[in-house]
């Protein structure tokens, strides 16, 4: 774990007869991901600091990923920043997520079977140990003595067995062992054997791996995950060693150490498709995007999906691109937008467009096609209009300035629809009389998206 100095140090003065001041300081402790491709980084801001925020946003590369919270989790390797407020100052400061060398010791796990003893006080019984993982050659403990040879203990008597597997790079893995005596009569473990399923992830750095374990002989029984589960199976695991034990109501026990790897071919498992791509003779053909990354909302419980505004040309004199903008909100009041630009010379007719999204954090399943249809003379081609048009600073909590565009008429919308705000402005836009909340601005034909955030 390290910290990092924000690059941006504010301090609040306050006058009193005394005069005195006093400084604030904000760190954010950050951790890196744990290989290539893996997003298991997190960051938090440090709990030493003397200010109460009363809103903190956490951005990567300049997109709000999470409203809220003093700690994000699950970060890929990136740029980030986070832009907290209180106590009338407002801190904003960045810092990247990098990573890690990859674990030596990913991979490493061991399988064992039992052999039980012929009765209680007969010392026949046997344990073999299936290595998998790791780096050759391994070496072998069991209850803290070290064993040579194959790995098979013989001539054990009934009882508990702690077995210990290190490979040639040091790394350990240790599962318990039970020898109980086999008289079927007497044995309350007879047919005690759960099986486990393993499902890789379908894509490196995608969380959607599953381990689940059954038994139709053994029931009732009872499971408990190195990572505190108690249900028979867990899901949305990234790629990792996950270990159980599983007993049942007569004590009978049984342990596992299972790796979840992913699906080296990259296949996509599913896709879910917001739309329909329209055909005929009016419809010229289909624009799509590359798979981009967002987190924002929950996507497997995706409420609402469509595109803000289309607007095309670079600038008036070299029109070859298609600036678009999306809007997503999930059934949790979550949403996020999305800007997507479309190389498309010499367009003419309508298209179908088709924006590609995935989220391999949260989402199950994590990859969407939002498709919707436009007319390229409804985006702006035949004007001319420039297109280069930003907003800042965005969150706003005052004054909104406009860049590309020096003087015109503007109105706000609500993600109703309605009209809140209307008027002509120079360069600038005051929206003090806005509430806390997210906003459309129309500027020459484009609905530019802001959000208003009071200190």
């Amino acid at each position: 774990m390290k910290q990092i100095l924000p690059i941006l140090m504010l301090a609040l003065s306050f006058l009193s007869f005394n005069n005195a001041r006093a400084q604030f300081v904000v760190n954010v402790i950050t951790v890196d991901c744990s290989g290539p491709g893996v997003c298991d980084g997190y960051a938090m801001i440090d709990s030493s600091n003397t200010i109460n925020f009363t809103s903190v946003l956490w951005y990567m590369n300049g997109t709000l990923i999470q409203n809220g919270g003093n700690a994000i989790y699950n970060l890929c390797a990136g740029t980030y920043s986070v832009n907290a407020m209180g106590g009338g100052l407002t801190l904003t400061s960045p810092f990247t997520i990098g990573t890690g060398t990859p674990n030596p010791c990913a991979g490493l796990g061991m399988n064992i079977s039992e052999t039980m003893a012929s009765s209680q006080n007969v010392c026949d019984g046997s344990i073999t140990v299936s290595v998998y993982g790791g780096t050759a050659p391994y070496t072998y403990q069991m209850n803290g003595a070290p064993m040579t040879g194959l790995p098979s203990f013989n001539n054990l008597c009934v009882g508990t067995y702690n077995l210990f597997v290190t490979d040639a790079n040091g790394c350990t893995v240790s599962q318990a062992a039970n020898i109980f005596y086999d008289t079927t009569s007497t044995n309350p473990c007879a047919g005690f054997y759960p099986s486990v399923t393993v499902t890789d992830c379908s894509a490196q750095g995608a969380c959607d791996g599953a381990i689940d374990i059954s038994c139709a002989t053994c029931a009732p029984f009872y499971v408990v995950w190195s990572q505190g589960s108690t249900t028979y199976g867990i899901n949305n695991l990234c790629e990792g060693n996950y270990s159980a034990v599983v007993t049942d109501t007569n004590g009978c026990s049984f342990s596992t150490t299972q790796f979840v790897g992913y699906n080296g071919g990259g296949n996509i498992d599913s896709i879910n498709v917001v739309g329909t791509l329209a055909t005929g003779g009016n419809i010229t053909g289909i624009l799509m995007s590359n798979w981009i990354y967002n987190c924002d909302i929950d996507m497997s419980m995706l409420d609402t999906a469509y595109m803000v505004s289309a607007t095309f040309g670079n600038n008036p004199a070299n029109q070859d691109s298609l600036y678009t903008v999306w809007y997503m909100a999930d059934t949790t009041g979550a949403f996020t937008y999305i800007n997507c630009a479309f190389y498309a010379p010499f367009a003419v007719g309508t298209y179908n467009l088709v924006l590609q999204v995935y989220c391999p954090i949260k989402s199950t399943p994590i990859y969407y096609n939002i498709i919707t249809q436009f007319d390229v003379q409804s985006a702006g081609i035949g004007s001319f209009a420039p297109v280069a048009l930003s907003l800042s600073p965005n969150p706003v909590q005052d004054v909104l300035s406009v860049q590309g565009l020096e003087n015109a008429t503007y109105a706000i919308y609500n993600q109703a629809g309605q009209v809140l705000q209307a008027g002509d402005f120079k360069t600038q836009i005051d929206v003090r009389n806005l509430a806390n909340g997210s906003y459309f601005v129309q500027l020459n034909g484009q609905m530019l998206p802001f959000i208003k955030m009071h200190q």
